[in-house]
């Protein structure tokens, strides 16, 4: 039950931040979700934030070159789409 709420805490303050979570970004939702549990997870002890940390840089590693190519569909994607078709609307 803890878990659900805490959950539900962080995406209501994710919402505030970003605007409605929409099925569109399920992709970016998920992986943030995840982020935030192993945050969680590395903030209870040293043993656990140091074994986080290592992780969390492995996996930076591993998929820096992997994502160096988008398919368009990641939120900064669209935001950055969005604001390019904002501005040149404006421009018009």
């Amino acid at each position: 039950m803890q878990e659900i709420y805490y959950r539900r805490s962080i995406c209501a303050r994710y919402q505030k931040d970003h605007g409605p979570l929409k099925y569109s970004f399920r992709r970016h939702n998920t992986l943030y979700l995840l982020a935030l549990d192993i945050v969680k997870l590395g903030d209870s002890n040293v043993e656990a934030y140091a074994l986080a940390m290592e992780k969390m840089r492995d996996v930076k590693v591993l998929v820096g070159p992997v994502a160096a190519v988008t398919d368009g569909l990641g939120l900064s994607d669209r935001e950055l789409a969005a604001d390019l078709a904002g501005s040149a609307v404006g421009n018009k």
